[in-house]
């Protein structure tokens, strides 16, 4: 698969863990609005994160790793979080980014973000097709290598 990145980061983000930087990098991006909007279908997808984990209905083992890790993101690595939420949340306002469901992004929305960032971004970049690849139970792709070999001679 070949494919150019969708979003690249900044100097500033390069090299480092995936953060608020990188969430903030494609609000002020000039497709912004088209980039988050697009995130929403990237694991965990909005969808998951607001009937799932927003509404405590957990009814599979990826149920459960989205809400373990949105809360330690929350909880253990951005604990006073508040001023870099609000912050990204008047940066979306601003720029009139919103949710697909033509809501404010708030709070849990930037969350979701930066781990959708996490789970799908590289060292260079976000790539679209690439974050595709197994993000299930149920994986839409598989690596197999034979455990035999078989001489035609």
């Amino acid at each position: 698969l070949v494919e150019e990145p969708m979003i690249t980061w900044s100097d500033e983000q390069i090299g480092k863990k995936l953060d608020f930087v990188s969430v903030k990098h494609i609000l002020q991006h000039p497709n912004g609005k088209d980039f988050f909007q697009d995130l929403e279908d990237f694991h965990p997808t909005k969808e998951d994160v607001d009937h799932h984990v927003i509404n405590n209905d957990q009814v599979s083992d990826n149920d459960i790793q989205i809400k373990t890790m949105m809360k330690f993101l929350q909880e253990n690595e951005y604990p006073n979080h508040d001023g870099r939420i609000n912050e990204l949340i008047q940066l979306s306002q601003s720029r009139n980014i919103k949710c697909r469901n033509g809501q404010t992004p708030n709070k849990t929305d930037m969350f979701r973000t930066l781990l959708a960032l996490r789970y799908n971004g590289l060292e260079t970049g976000i790539y679209r097709h690439a974050a595709m690849l197994n993000h299930d139970c149920h994986p839409n792709c598989t690596k197999y290598r034979p455990t035999v070999f078989i001489d035609d001679n």
